[in-house]
């Protein structure tokens, strides 16, 4: 699963990269809020309680 703190230090990295050619620099980057596509979600969404369903599996075991 993508973790918004992974996207933002990929999304700060980007920035930083080019922030030279415009003559600011870059100190921080936020993910505010992720959406998906439908499909997207609904996947995401059934993997969640796929694991959700294991863990409660193990913990019954």
């Amino acid at each position: 699963m993508i973790l918004p703190d992974k996207i933002q230090v990929f999304i700060l990295t980007d920035v930083m990269e080019s922030e030279n050619d415009y003559g600011v620099a870059i100190r921080r980057a936020d993910v505010k809020e992720l959406i998906f596509p439908g499909n997207l979600q609904e996947i995401m969404n059934r993997v969640l309680a796929a694991e959700q369903q294991s863990q409660a599996q193990l913990v019954v075991a």
